[in-house]
C-alpha cells in the first residue's frame, strides 16, 4: 500500500479563515484528514475524501469504476 504524503496543499479552501488545507495525519488513530494551513489559530478539519486518498495514493481513478 502506497504512503499517503502528509503536509501537501490541495485545492480547497478553510470554510472557516480561507486558508490552503493540507493533508494532515491523526499521530494517534494514523487516519488522514484535511486541516486548515493556519493551524493552531485556525482549528478547522474535514475528513479526507475517497476520491483525493486514491489519488494521493497513486491511483489514475478508483477500482472498479
Amino acid at each position: 500500500m502506497a504512503k499517503i504524503p502528509t503536509g501537501k496543499k490541495v485545492n480547497r479552501a478553510c470554510q472557516e479563515c480561507g486558508g490552503d488545507l493540507v493533508v494532515r495525519q491523526n499521530r494517534k488513530t494514523k487516519q488522514h484528514f484535511l486541516g486548515c494551513i493556519r493551524y493552531p489559530q485556525c482549528q478547522y478539519t474535514e475528513p479526507l475524501p475517497e476520491d483525493l486518498k486514491m489519488k494521493a495514493m497513486g491511483a489514475k481513478r478508483l477500482p472498479g469504476f
